[in-house]
């Protein structure tokens, strides 16, 4: 507690006082407002904001639909230096790059193959994979479940179109159908969205 003069008559005062002992002046107190909390309050909305634009920044691949982070028109040489010596000439398609995995989302057991194809310029356009639950204990239909979840999970909700389900993002279309029969599994085609 200080004191202060009155306004009004100039005697000293208590700065805790509403009015002056002396006079009855109404003394208009001004709160001080601490500069700390202020400050707290600013750099908690600085990080807000900060922490918005890195998540922003950090989800525009995932909303892209690229696969294994790959951009559409990566070229040939790009792929193959990216896998090294787990890629090779695609025998499916000519000028196409393949690799095959046999953990695929880190579950053994679970095969796939993953196939890059490029476009008449050389730059990478579709990504497509054959899931296999060649030796794992898993059905045909618990590797589909799974692999629609994944997707689900990273890109929404799939449209239901006449060859099976299909996401849109922002630069690719990714589908995906099961494949019963002599070569059971799941198919998963990555495309390059038109412009």
């Amino acid at each position: 507690m200080a004191l202060i003069k009155c306004p009004e008559c100039g005697k000293e005062i208590s700065d805790s006082v509403e009015k002056c002992i002396h006079c009855g002046y109404e003394v208009k107190t001004e709160k001080k407002q601490k500069k700390f909390p202020f400050i707290i309050g600013i750099i908690v909305i600085a990080l807000i904001i900060i922490c918005v634009g890195i998540k922003l920044l950090s989800g525009r691949n995932a909303n892209a639909g690229y696969y294994d982070n790959n951009k559409w028109g990566t070229s040939y040489d790009d792929i193959k230096n990216k896998y090294g010596e787990d890629i090779s000439e695609s025998y499916l398609s000519n000028g196409a790059l393949a690799m095959y995995k046999e953990d695929f989302n880190g579950i053994e057991g679970i095969y796939v193959m993953i196939q890059f194809e490029f476009d008449k310029d050389g730059g990478l356009d579709t990504v497509l994979l054959m899931v296999s639950n060649a030796k794992s204990n898993m059905s045909d239909s618990e590797v589909y479940d799974m692999v629609i979840d994944g997707l689900t999970e990273s890109y929404g909700d799939a449209e239901k179109v006449d060859y099976g389900l299909s996401w849109e993002t922002d630069k690719s279309i990714i589908a995906a159908k099961q494949y019963p029969g002599s070569t059971d599994g799941t198919m998963i085609v990555y495309n390059k969205k038109g412009e």
